[in-house]
């Protein structure tokens, strides 16, 4: 992914998923990830980690309800 802050781009890497299963919801808990490193103060860079590492756990389901704590991925 790529993030911006202040027109610079951030790369954030991606997280390799083995067999994706449904990728239902992937784009909302990406975000609500980021989001929730932001208003915590995490970097730009962590809070986009954190937002793939959360969009790479979803897609290994069925679903858009995750099966892991979100407190588990921080």
């Amino acid at each position: 992914s790529v993030v911006f802050q202040n027109q610079i781009a951030n790369l954030v890497p991606s997280f390799m998923v083995n067999n994706p299963v449904d990728t239902t919801g992937a784009g909302d808990i990406f975000a609500s990830g980021f989001l929730f490193g932001l208003i915590n103060k995490y970097s730009i860079e962590d809070s986009g980690k954190l937002g793939s590492k959360v969009a790479a756990n979803i897609i290994k389901y069925v679903g858009a309800r995750p099966r892991t704590l979100f407190k588990t991925f921080l």
